[in-house]
């Protein structure tokens, strides 16, 4: 049982060592900072969906053809989700 302990204890430090080591050389990032950045892209994002209409709506009362207005939209969607590409 001693053995069994020392063993999984041994395990455990070489993985902390391990993941110290790919921190130092920059393999490893924090979680906070992962959750930060996906927080600036998705309101980033947020923000480019959100301001479509105020950039757009002028232009597509002037529009007589659906096929026109639908190309516009998607042209316009696309555009703010390109935020996501990394």
């Amino acid at each position: 049982m001693l053995l069994k302990t020392r063993i999984k204890n041994e395990m455990e430090r070489g993985k902390l060592l391990e993941a110290k080591a790919k921190a130092e050389i920059g393999e490893l990032i924090s979680v906070e900072e992962v959750k930060t950045e996906a927080f600036n892209v998705a309101r980033v994002v947020r923000n480019n969906l959100l301001n479509i209409p105020d950039r757009v709506s002028a232009l597509l009362a002037s529009i007589n053809d659906t096929e026109k207005i639908h190309e516009t939209l998607t042209e316009e969607i696309r555009t703010a989700l390109e935020e996501l590409v990394f």
